[in-house]
């Protein structure tokens, strides 16, 4: 009974072990993915600027784009609180 008990603790705490290394490489693949994101939408925040600045667009695409990032940064700490991506990422 004691070595059947012992036996479902080991296997138990596998599984957990398991789960939590599944659960860490997952968040690190959407976190990549959300960095990737943020690239692009910070390109895209690039061109609303200056095309709001040669008034080739309106206030409120610039104002979409800075949402957006914004939005993909929150992601982004939210999966991973201690990203530096974001430090260097956030100049706007």
């Amino acid at each position: 009974m004691i070595a059947k008990a012992e036996l479902n603790k080991i296997i138990n705490d596998l599984t957990f072990d398991v789960n939590k290394l599944l659960w860490i490489n997952l968040s690190a693949k959407v976190t990549g993915i959300a960095e990737e994101k943020l690239l692009t939408y910070d390109g895209f925040l690039f061109t609303a600027e200056r095309k709001y600045e040669v008034g080739a667009s309106s206030n409120l695409e610039l104002l979409s784009s800075k949402i957006n990032k914004i939005k993909i940064e929150n992601e982004i700490k939210v999966l991973n609180p201690k990203s530096e991506f974001i430090n260097h990422s956030s100049g706007n």
